[in-house]
């Protein structure tokens, strides 16, 4: 198959890479599709990843902007209308353990949910209307506040999360955007890996990373990272974004951590907390009755003695 990349984030870019290594093209001859997080003027077939709905639009479709506190996805084919399935994904901002130092973005968790309000959302003709109206086709993410509101639209799915997502895909990647099946169901999550001193200087000293395996590539996007044989180097200080699947929490960071200890570079920076830090997110969304305790997304479960749905301690 035959993809065009038109991406401005970088860590959208690095998909193409992904897909060449399953066998597919990238190129603007006469793609099949393109993938790209902005909005194009085409009359080739257009899988969007990236970019907010502006807030001239929210107003148009009733959803009032405010502070993001999750997300919730599904994907949506202009012609076929909504998936079945329902993603939230949680995002957990600084750059040191608590939540501490800069205020960027570290890490994120994703699952798949069932019997959640949640899915309400996404009921909201005016909105269908506008992305068949924009000819869309990709997933769509309402920002939910604290309390379950929406308050903004994006396209793809945000912090990370077109990366994580990919850990459920039984597809190639390029068969997976345009004929989508069910993913697999369980906790994905994406831990940031950096050096110092990001995020206060993003070039730094042209360095040799080790640990980048060919094995190891498979669940690690390093879109600031050239290969040369056997070798990986960059002059980047955001250096990786560790992708991992489980049907447990604690399991799928685990997973994530084993990845971020392999890339070896001096003042190496990420979060060993991430699992903590979606279990209190969690933990508020369950307390809110916005989700409720479940361990797959559909078979409901005792709770455990700290109180949070077993399946996430």
């Amino acid at each position: 198959m035959k993809v065009s990349i038109k991406c401005n984030d970088a860590f959208n870019k690095v998909i193409g890479k992904h897909i060449e290594k399953e066998g597919d093209v990238i190129t603007d001859d006469k793609p099949d599709f393109i993938l790209t997080d902005k909005s194009l003027n085409t009359d080739v077939p257009v899988v969007r990843i990236g970019g907010r709905m502006p807030t001239s639009m929210l107003d148009l479709i009733d959803i009032e902007k405010g502070e993001r506190f999750a997300c919730v996805s599904k994907w949506f084919d202009r012609f076929e209308g909504w998936g079945e399935q329902l993603i939230i994904s949680i995002p957990v901002y600084g750059m040191m353990e608590g939540n501490r130092g800069a205020n960027v973005l570290s890490g994120m968790a994703l699952r798949y949910i069932d019997n959640s309000p949640l899915t309400e959302l996404f009921n909201n003709e005016l909105l269908k209307d506008t992305l068949v109206q924009q000819k869309h086709t990709g997933f769509v993410s309402i920002g939910i506040t604290e309390l379950g509101a929406p308050c903004d639209v994006e396209y793809g799915i945000p912090f990370g999360g077109n990366l994580v997502v990919l850990e459920g895909c039984q597809q190639r990647l390029a068969e997976f955007f345009t004929c989508p099946e069910r993913l697999m169901e369980s906790w994905s999550v994406g831990i940031y890996v950096s050096r110092h001193p990001y995020p206060f200087v993003k070039k730094g000293d042209r360095i040799h990373i080790e640990g980048l395996s060919k094995t190891t590539q498979k669940h690690v996007y390093t879109p600031h990272v050239e290969h040369y044989r056997n070798s990986s180097y960059t002059d980047n200080t955001m250096l990786a974004l560790c992708t991992s699947w489980d049907k447990r929490l604690i399991d799928a960071n685990m997973r994530a951590l084993s990845l971020c200890d392999k890339i070896i570079v001096d003042e190496k920076q990420y979060r060993s907390d991430i699992n903590s830090e979606i279990q209190k997110k969690w933990a508020l969304l369950i307390t809110n009755d916005i989700i409720s305790p479940s361990h797959n997304g559909t078979v409901p479960v005792d709770l455990s003695s700290s109180g949070l749905p077993d399946g996430i301690e």
